[in-house]
């Protein structure tokens, strides 16, 4: 049954997959899904790379069969066979109309059953798992160093009731952007403070709950799924534009900028900004930023070619194996399993002891990756 909806939240979960959420044209939620494995990200992707899926799109898919498991009543499975189909994407004025069709009283209002300290619902209970709500206020915008090169995103901030919310935000665009401003070198104090002009934006916050968590009693605990803001990140953002990548970047641009530049910080963000194309065109360009004298580049251009999961990039990625900088080698670990190509395992296999613990950790999770790619 194909059937077209408007997507209202990209998110991000482990590894390389994401979830998709949208309405259909009676404002039903439903949230598309491909068993057993989840979708990947460059599921989101068009032939010529480009990103077709986000936010206000409006996408064909072809569906099967609902899958609903209360709280996560909205799920449908559909079919990997099916490329979905761009049809457009709605005017800022149209997507304002539609949140505002879909708005919910309050975040209590959304899942129908009971919301512990403000963080969980219990498995099972509650009719639906996503909604939408304007903020009253924005307390704050949290981005921070969590641990190993992973970030915490986080939103205080209260509903029309006035009940106030601390929770972690899954928005995949808003980490982009979060990301890609602190690679162009702001610290990640400076984009909290610029995030946190938000507070004069007219906010709409799509709040959902996570999958069941097991170490945790099976709870589902809620997160921000979708941030939307009118006037948006364009004003508010040192006019970046949206929050991902824009879709007149000039790429030839960007790679003599990958290749050319003699500030490293701009060789950097150009690798980033191909990576997230996931565009296998740019592996050749990317191979040859493996080869960079700062490391720093040479990290994200393995995190790069990791995301296009291009098999052409196994020979740049092994020799970087031996990297001076631990952190270089980690990524371009991370990159290998990502591509899941098994000519990479004996060499990986070398650093099965390595000294590092991070270095052993990465190692043992790229394998299995690239002999259980399921998992």
């Amino acid at each position: 049954m194909k059937k077209q909806l408007v997507i209202t939240d990209l998110t991000r979960m482990r590894e390389d997959r994401v979830c998709i959420f949208g309405v259909d044209e009676d404002g039903n939620g439903i949230r598309p899904d491909i068993p057993p494995t989840g979708i990947r990200e460059d599921y989101l992707l068009d032939k010529r790379g480009r990103c077709i899926i986000r936010p206000f799109a409006v996408i064909e898919f072809d569906f099967i069969r609902p899958l609903p498991k209360p709280p996560h009543t909205e799920d449908w499975e559909i079919s990997a066979h099916h490329k979905p189909r761009l049809i457009r994407n709605l005017s800022e004025e149209e997507s304002r109309i539609l949140l505002e069709k879909i708005l919910d009283k309050s975040i209590k209002s959304i899942f129908d059953a009971d919301i512990y300290n403000n963080q969980y619902v219990n498995e099972g209970e509650g009719n639906r798992s996503l909604g939408t709500v304007k903020a009253k206020e924005i307390l704050s915008v949290r981005y921070s160093l969590k641990e190993e090169e992973r970030y915490d995103y986080r939103m205080k901030f209260s509903d029309a009731t006035g009940e106030i919310y601390d929770l972690s935000i899954t928005d995949l665009a808003f980490r982009e952007h979060c990301d890609s401003q602190r690679l162009q070198g702001d610290a990640t104090d400076v984009i909290s403070a610029r995030l946190s002009r938000l507070s004069q934006s007219h906010v709409f916050i799509r709040v959902g709950l996570a999958r069941p968590f097991a170490r945790m009693y099976n709870r589902c605990y809620l997160q921000v799924s979708s941030i939307h803001a009118f006037p948006g990140y364009a004003e508010h953002c040192e006019r970046t534009g949206t929050f991902g990548l824009s879709g007149d970047t000039d790429y030839k641009s960007t790679m003599t900028t990958l290749l050319n530049d003699s500030h490293g910080s701009n060789r950097a963000k150009a690798a980033y900004l191909l990576g997230e194309t996931k565009n296998p065109l740019f592996v050749e360009v990317l191979c040859k930023a493996t080869k960079d004298p700062d490391g720093n580049v040479r990290r994200l251009a393995a995190s790069a070619l990791g995301k296009i999961k291009d098999s052409g990039a196994v020979e740049s990625l092994t020799n970087l194996l031996t990297d001076a900088n631990p952190q270089v080698r980690q990524y371009a670990i991370k990159a290998l399993g990502d591509i899941r190509d098994e000519r990479a395992v004996p060499k990986l296999k070398r650093f099965e002891e390595d000294p590092i613990s991070y270095i052993r950790r990465a190692v043992k999770v790229a394998i299995t990756k690239i002999y259980h790619p399921d998992k």
